[in-house]
């Protein structure tokens, strides 16, 4: 819910291209804290990983002050978010009158102030700034990444009231519930509600830092936040769009047949503990992409040592394909997919099929328990099987447009699939 507020927040104050939105009030974003950036290389929308360390701290600087000036954004912001109907909101308040929607998020009123450092400070300060060694490869920096730190952060100046609700009058459609349960990350509960603390980042801008031989160099730009989608699929057909998506990449990842039969459970084993490392999905891209290395994760350096065994080559730009979907996918549905049974796979895999022939892809009458209505893969399916409407209607639920998703889900489960023995 949060989440969605703070997209809201930058959505509604046309400040996109600037302001990065928060994904957790518990993430302390304060100004000059790092954030490590990385651009995908087959879809490329930029993911933002906020690091545990500051500029100043990054060289040994303890007593900086940078100078600041603070102002206000927006008073009385509020907002809300419905998933397949109408509704009425009042401070965050459902009004249970004339609610015909399946799902609802919504935001009480508050005053957004903005705080900024003085980059002239920052500049004059820390350009030519040497960072050791050890300090460096601790930010894990590839040539998909970049770095930059936080110069203006947006908050809320008194607590904020969020608002769930779902299942409205138990009107709430099957295909709405699976999908909603996923694009929040958790599963949705009538009345939800919870309490945000004052002086919570809700969004954050960034000015990047140019690292050459261990120094640093601070450009006069400040970082442009563009989604970099090209998502032009609302007033077009998005599962159209997503055919072409999946067409476009399958005969890369079909590179990954190469792989002897006999080690692929243990590629599959082994990317599954590549999943349990926090960044280690992101080494293990870069790692097919260019060969960069040695690995610094443990579990990236036994999957590559896998793959070196099987000597074939070609498999890994097929692999690379599989992995960049699964990067692509939002954090809590990349584990679920490689972790389902291959009962389950196969049926996902035929939906995928009828998805590629152009059929209207629909669930047998029988399927295993992971892809009944309760299963933990159910929202898959749904996903699978929802048609352009539906898609449509999804479009503010997700980090990524729906033809992305669906497309980048689609790969993931052929790919699983061919790790599995599947054909």
């Amino acid at each position: 819910m949060f989440k969605a507020a703070a997209t809201a927040f930058v959505k509604n104050l046309s400040v996109g291209e600037r302001f990065v939105p928060n994904e957790d009030p518990d993430t302390e974003v304060d100004l000059l804290t790092l954030v490590r950036i990385k651009k995908g290389t087959f879809w490329t929308s930029p993911k933002y990983k906020v690091l545990q360390y500051t500029l100043p701290k990054l060289v040994g600087e303890k007593t900086f002050s940078p100078g600041e000036n603070e102002k206000e954004m927006a008073v009385d912001f509020k907002t809300y978010r419905m998933i397949g109907g109408d509704v009425q909101v009042k401070a965050a308040d459902v009004v249970d009158a004339g609610i015909s929607a399946d799902v609802v998020d919504a935001m009480s009123s508050a005053t957004i102030k903005k705080k900024t450092v003085n980059l002239d400070c920052v500049r004059e300060t820390f350009r030519g700034r040497t960072i050791k060694k050890d300090d460096l490869k601790q930010l894990k920096l590839t040539k998909h990444n970049t770095l930059g730190f936080v110069y203006e952060r947006a908050y809320n100046t008194q607590p904020v009231t969020l608002t769930s609700v779902g299942s409205c009058k138990g009107r709430v459609s099957g295909s709405y519930q699976s999908l909603v349960n996923v694009g929040v990350g958790v599963r949705v509960e009538t009345g939800t509600k919870y309490q945000v603390p004052e002086n919570r980042t809700f969004a954050y801008s960034l000015v990047e830092i140019k690292v050459e031989d261990g120094k640093i160099e601070i450009p006069f730009e400040t970082w442009s936040h563009k989604q970099g989608w090209l998502h032009d699929a609302i007033d077009n057909d998005i599962l159209e769009k997503a055919r072409e998506g999946i067409e476009a990449k399958e005969n890369i990842l079909n590179l990954i047949d190469k792989l002897p039969e006999s080690i692929r459970g243990d590629v599959l084993k082994k990317l599954r503990e590549v999943l349990e490392e926090e960044d280690a999905l992101s080494e293990l891209e870069d790692i097919l992409d260019d060969g960069s290395g040695p690995p610094v994760s443990k579990a990236v350096s036994s999957f590559v040592d896998i793959l070196d065994q099987s000597k074939e080559p070609k498999a890994r730009d097929g692999l690379r394909v599989l992995v960049a979907a699964l990067d692509a996918l939002p954090l809590p549905l990349q584990g679920s997919l490689t972790s389902g049974s291959p009962e389950t796979i196969t049926v996902l895999h035929q939906l995928v099929d009828s998805l590629k022939d152009r059929d209207e892809p629909s669930l047998p009458g029988s399927v295993p328990a992971a892809l009944q209505p309760d299963g933990r893969l159910r929202w898959a399916a749904d996903l699978l099987c929802s048609s352009d409407e539906v898609l449509k209607s999804l479009t503010d639920l997700f980090n990524v447009p729906p033809e992305v998703l669906l497309e980048v889900l689609a790969l993931t489960v052929m790919g699983v699939h061919k790790l599995q023995g599947g054909k």
